[in-house]
Formats: structure tokens, sequence, C-alpha cells
């Protein structure tokens, strides 16, 4: 069990910002397919801000906050001085430094809890900027062509081949498709082959179970896609960049590294404070913030958005 002198030391130390930094790198779809662009800019204007109860996970489960904590989600907006619109996601979770001192308190736990929430509102930016600039691609010969009929899998092949060739004739090769989750379990279903991990070659990012198949890296792009739809893109030349607001967190001394991830690593704002000078019960205050947005190269253009494989 880690005092509370000790919880305060691994924060400035930069301990606990790797945890969060790292989980949400670790919860990434869509985000880490693309250049990360850091800007400057201070002034957030907040727009929601929502008790909660639970952390969701990676799992789909839900964490329970830990004895004597609270938390709100924030949501705030931002415009930079170059001109990008990104939104402010921020935790602010609450404890008594009583119940810090619990042996069953895990503050590392807490921290990495955070990070899959804020992954999952970066991959919503990246999501809703690609659905907003790809080309569609309406093909009558694959609308609603996967479900509980029997498909072979050289009829799925072909669907895929086609989704690809609707590129043409720009020069992109379509080499990476994200997959809503009812559409990437009929896909991975019918090919009946095994998955492994891929990693971009721009960037190392390393894309879990996915499926080599035409070509192309096949895989499920999160929680944030619709059940049948896809979304391909060129891997070689990225449809568009991830912009994300630079913090600087005067309190945090260092940062350990983290080996294979320092291009992903996002820019991530994390307060510990407590009120023991105003209370006499005092509570440490954690705030933890990422603010992100997405912007395309050319619109319409190296990605293409198929809406519904699925009937």
């Amino acid at each position: 069990m880690a005092t509370l002198k000790e919880m305060y030391a691994d924060f400035e130390n930069g301990t606990y910002l790797a945890e969060l930094k790292t989980s949400m790198v670790e919860g990434y779809k869509l985000a880490g397919l693309f250049p990360l662009m850091k800007v400057d800019n201070e002034q957030v204007t907040i727009v929601e801000s929502t008790p909660i109860d639970k952390f969701l996970t990676q799992t789909g489960k839900s964490k329970k906050l830990a004895k004597g904590a609270s938390a709100r989600k924030i949501r705030g907006e931002v415009i930079t001085p170059e001109g990008f619109k990104l939104v402010h996601n921020e935790i602010e979770y609450s404890i008594l430094n009583s119940d810090m001192e619990h042996p069953n308190f895990n503050l590392m736990d807490e921290i990495s809890a955070m990070g899959y929430p804020l992954s999952l509102d970066v991959d919503e930016a990246v999501y809703n900027t690609a659905k907003d600039n790809a080309t569609l691609v309406n093909d009558p010969k694959i609308a609603k062509a996967w479900g509980d009929a029997a498909t072979d899998f050289k009829s799925v092949l072909r669907d895929v081949m086609r989704f690809q060739n609707s590129i043409l004739p720009k020069p992109y090769d379509i080499d990476l498709i994200a997959y809503g989750k009812e559409s990437n379990i009929e896909l991975k279903a019918r090919a009946g082959q095994s998955t492994s991990n891929y990693k971009l070659p721009q960037n190392g990012f390393e894309i879990k179970k996915a499926l080599d198949l035409a070509n192309a890296q096949h895989f499920w792009g999160g929680r944030i896609m619709e059940d049948g739809e896809a979304f391909g893109f060129d891997s070689n030349m990225p449809a568009l960049d991830v912009i994300m607001m630079k913090y600087h967190n005067p309190k945090i001394k260092s940062m350990p590294s983290v080996p294979g991830l320092e291009s992903l690593l996002p820019p991530v704002s994390m307060l510990m404070f407590d009120n023991s000078d105003e209370e006499h019960r005092p509570r440490t205050t954690i705030k933890v913030a990422c603010t992100a947005g997405a912007y395309p190269r050319a619109k319409g253009e190296r990605m293409i958005r198929f809406p519904d494989f699925v009937s």
C-alpha cells in the first residue's frame, strides 16, 4: 500500500502521467492510424459537465469508482490560433485523502481506467472527420450482402475487392480497412483465417487482431463505428491529421520513457492537489484532460466509406 506522500511523489515524477498516456494509446482503434500534430492554445469554453460513477473498460465491462471517490466528465470547445476546432475532454476525480490510504485503494488502477474513455473521445473525433470527408461507396452489388444467409468466402473476398477498387482511378492503395462490429464479425467468420497484430510502417502503431486479406489489413474500428460500415485508408498516404493541444504540467518534473510509443503518446494535462489547508477532511482532486480534433488532407480523397455491409 502506497502512502499519500508516495502517491504525490509518483505524480510529480510523471509515473501516473505515463500510465494515462499509455492507457490511451492502447485504447486507440482509429486515432493511431494517422500522424499526430500538436498545437498551442489555452482557452477552453466549457459546454457540458456530467457526473459519472464508473469507467468503461476496453473489455466492455464497467469499473466502479473506488470507495469514497466521485467523478465528473467535462467537455469543452477550443479554437486554436491556426483555426482548428478541437474538443476538450476532461475527467475530474475526487477522493478523501483517508480513503486513498485504504489498503485496497490503488491509484494506478484508477488512473489507467481514466485513459480508455479519453481514447474513445479521440477516436470519436477521428471517426467524425473521416465520415464527413470520405468518399461514399454506393455499390448495390455489395450492399447488405453479409448476414445470416450463407455467404461463402469467395463472395466476401469479391465484395472486399469491389470496395477497394471503388477508389480508382485515384492513385491510392486501400490497404487498411476498419469495420463496425457486425461487419467485422461476418468478415472474420467467413474468412476462417487466423488473425495477428500488424504494425503501421509510418508510426509503429499496432493494430491488434488484424486479418490479412486481399492485400490489406482488416480490423475492428472500435465502438464508435456503426455496426455494418467500413472505412478504407491508404497507409502510405494518410487521409487526415490528428490534432491535439499541447499542455504544460509545471508540477510534473519528468515522465518515464515508454518504448515504442514515443510518436503516439498524446499531450495530456494532469493535475493532482488537495484542500488540506481549507478542510478538516481533506480531499485530493485529480484532473486529466485531452483536447483533440482531426482534419482531412484532401476532402473526398484518400479514404472511402461503405455504409452497411450487413443485412
